[in-house]
């Protein structure tokens, strides 16, 4: 199974900048890790590798340990200015997608993935 916690990351105004959104992302991307460095440093002590902070198509992800709890990096990175919202992710394969617990299921139909609540 996934040993990291997965964190999507979304910006606020980034979004109205316009063709200089990627300088302002990779500003964000840093201040992110600015916020997060001291929790990276005590993980790679431990043993338990480091903290990913990247950006893809838009959006800003962030890859943790398990050992270092949710609520922690919440907090941290929530504090960071320019983030709008961080929300909890898993990774999964298409086509046909289930989220953990069985609470939603992404299938892949004609028209695309869709979300249905099971």
């Amino acid at each position: 199974m996934n040993e990291q916690n997965i964190f999507i990351v979304r910006t606020g105004e980034v979004a109205l900048k316009g063709m200089n959104k990627p300088y302002f992302e990779r500003v964000l991307v840093q201040r992110i890790r600015a916020a997060l460095k001291k929790t990276n440093e005590q993980s790679k002590e431990e043993g338990n590798g480091g903290i990913d902070v990247y950006r893809h198509e838009g959006l800003i992800f962030i890859k943790s340990p398990k050992t270092i709890p949710e609520d922690t990096i919440i907090k941290l990175v929530s504090r960071v200015f320019g983030v709008a919202s961080i929300s909890p992710a898993w990774e999964c394969e298409q086509p046909g997608c289930h989220r953990r617990n069985g609470r939603e299921v992404y299938a892949e139909t004609d028209r695309g993935t869709r979300r249905k609540d099971v």
